[in-house]
């Protein structure tokens, strides 16, 4: 059973351009699990129940003296994300996992904003394996160096134009 939870915003950003062996474009449809779009915050927080923070990994990021940002998952001595932390987290009576992913610090040229193919794929087969052990998993990038600057309306087209690179 295949037990994926992404934001809409976060889904639409990290894989709609990344060709995988799955299509995943713009939003994925609801599960059979009962997510869809009339689940309350409420109700769905009873689904997930308490969740496990997969933080400081694939959101690593530092910045070198000339200013650069740069980094990987196990930047912050953490390893990779994989199958065997996700079945050990599944085996502790966990449901839900929560991995902050930034892009920023992996783009191939920091003027278009393509992120590269390695990275996704990085990400790609930590979801995989998280969606393997039967875990809900979010994909968060609350953070990620700031690319967006200030995400408000104002601010739309430029960052728009960020998410279609």
């Amino acid at each position: 059973m295949i037990r994926l939870l992404f934001l809409s915003f976060i889904a639409t950003f990290s894989l709609s351009s990344y060709s995988t062996s799955r299509t995943i474009t713009t939003f994925l449809p609801p599960d059979t699990d009962g997510m869809n779009i009339e689940t309350t915050a409420m109700q769905l927080s009873k689904l997930l129940g308490v969740g496990f923070n997969v933080g400081n990994t694939f959101e690593a990021i530092y910045k070198t003296p000339d200013g650069n940002l740069t980094g990987d998952e196990t930047t912050w001595g953490n390893p990779t994300p994989n199958a065997a932390l996700f079945r050990g987290i599944k085996e502790a009576g966990f449901n839900f996992v929560r991995m902050p992913v930034s892009y920023s610090h992996q783009l191939v040229d920091p003027n278009d904003f393509k992120i590269k193919k390695e990275w996704l794929d990085k990400v790609a087969k930590a979801v995989d394996d998280a969606i393997e052990a039967e875990l809900y998993i979010m994909i968060n990038i609350h953070w990620d160096g700031g690319w967006m600057d200030h995400p408000n309306y104002r601010h739309k087209d430029a960052i728009y134009e960020r998410f279609e690179a």
